[in-house]
């Protein structure tokens, strides 16, 4: 019993170590997934494929045309003012272009971590054979 809890802890002390040693390239195809988005056949189905391609597409080609075109619409309702924008000596009408700009900037950074965190899941998921009990 203690044997097995020790190797699963040299294991898991050891996992960033590779990790570093692995090119992108490489932690792209451990996980079935390739440079462009592209799923190989042979990989069996998992819920991070479409959020690794799509974070793969934005980090390599940039946000697709329609789909910042519709972040930029979301960001546009302004329900609140943060407080470093609210206090500021500016008119009402620069605020708000201001809090605009940084709700979809807001919007842009949820979606690369959600998608950067679908994929390490998985990843540990495959590489561990187990879920974390709060995913």
């Amino acid at each position: 019993m203690s044997l097995a809890r020790r190797s699963f802890l040299q294991a898991l002390t050891a996992l960033p170590f590779a990790a570093k040693k692995m090119t992108p390239e490489e932690i792209l195809e451990q996980t079935g997934i390739s440079l462009l988005g592209q799923v190989p056949e042979s990989s069996t189905h998992c819920a991070s494929e479409p959020a690794a391609a799509a974070l793969a597409h934005i980090n390599l080609l940039g946000m697709p045309d329609f789909y910042e075109r519709v972040m930029r619409r979301n960001a546009q309702t302004v329900s609140g003012l943060d407080p470093d924008i609210a206090c500021k000596c500016w008119s009402l009408n620069v605020k708000i272009q201001e809090q605009r700009q940084r709700n979809y900037q807001r919007h842009l950074q949820n979606l690369k971590d959600w998608t950067t965190e679908t994929v390490g899941r998985e990843v540990f998921n495959k590489t561990f054979g187990f879920k974390w009990p709060w995913w």
